[in-house]
Order: structure tokens, then C-alpha cells, then sequence
């Protein structure tokens, strides 16, 4: 099947609620929803929701089996909730940006699964645990040479702590 390149003009509005998904939908390439807030400090835990943009959990698009979807901005909105291990079946995904939301929980192991994954962006999310990444997740960022904008902090191979190395 082709790809489908139809890229409507998402970014930087004034874009509330959820993320629609369709069967369509899985063919898109590129998902571009940044910039849908308005600038204000700590937006997300208002009660303003005209001003949130994007809200919910992440889009089904980036979870969905069969998506393959490449791009995903995602950044300066109020999606919540959890990465969960559903992300496995954006193995096409290259580029990741997710900063500035109001995500919670760690990157969870299935993220391993991505290995097309280039660029992965997480900071701005209050409640997002970066400090709690799993040894296995910390390596495969490193490994396969990933850019994030956040420390990987101390890995540390099965056993003790006097098997950990510092980041590079």
C-alpha cells in the first residue's frame, strides 16, 4: 500500500480534545500536532480547556499494530497518561518528540522495539520519571545511538552496583 503524505496544517492552532483515530489513519507517515497550547506556565493543570490544546493519552496512531507512522510531533500540548508498552508497534518510528506535556510514568521496555528510532524528546513533562528509565531502555538509547534531550544517567549491567558505568 502507498503511503498516504496528506499533511493538513495541525500545527500551531488552537487544537483542544482528543486525537481522533481511523483505520486511515494508519497509514500516515507523519503526525504533526505541535503547538496547540497557548504559552502559559503550567497550562495543563488548569481548568482552562480552551487553552490546553491536545488532551488525553497519546494518540492511538503511535499504539495501533500495523501503524507506520515515521514522524510523530507531538510536543507543547497536555497529552497525559502513560508511554505504555503499546508504543512496540511504532517500529517504523524515527522521530519522537513528546516534550512539554503533562506525560507521567517511565519509558517502559518496549520502547527496545523501535529500532528505526533516532530522536527521542521528553523533557517538559512534570510527572514523567526520567530517573526511573530501565538499565535495558538506558542501553538501547546509547547503543543505537539515539538523540535525547535528557540524561541517561547510570547504567548498570545485571548484578551489583560496582557493575554500573556512567553515561558517555
Amino acid at each position: 500500500m502507498n503511503a498516504m503524505y496528506l499533511i493538513p496544517k495541525t500545527a500551531r492552532n488552537t487544537f483542544t480534545g482528543t486525537v481522533p483515530t481511523t483505520s486511515v489513519m494508519l497509514n500516515l507517515r507523519l503526525i504533526d500536532l505541535q503547538h496547540n497550547r497557548i504559552e502559559k506556565e503550567n497550562i495543563c493543570t488548569t481548568d482552562t480547556a480552551a487553552e490546553k490544546g491536545f488532551t488525553g493519552n497519546l494518540p492511538d496512531i503511535l499504539t495501533t499494530e500495523g501503524s507506520r507512522v515515521e514522524v510523530a510531533a507531538l510536543n507543547n500540548n497536555c497529552f497525559s497518561g502513560e508511554i505504555t508498552g503499546r508504543i512496540r508497534f511504532s517500529s517504523h518510528l524515527k522521530y519522537l518528540d513528546l516534550r512539554n506535556n503533562n506525560l507521567n510514568g517511565t519509558l517502559p521496555q518496549q520502547i527496545k522495539q523501535c529500532l528505526q528510532l533516532k530522536v527521542l524528546l521528553l523533557s517538559g513533562n512534570p510527572n514523567l520519571d526520567l530517573a526511573a528509565i530501565p538499565n535495558g531502555v538506558k542501553r538501547f538509547l546509547r547503543d543505537m545511538q539515539v538523540k535525547i534531550d535528557f540524561p541517561l544517567g547510570t547504567i548498570c549491567q545485571q548484578g551489583t552496583q560496582q557493575d554500573c558505568v556512567p553515561e558517555d
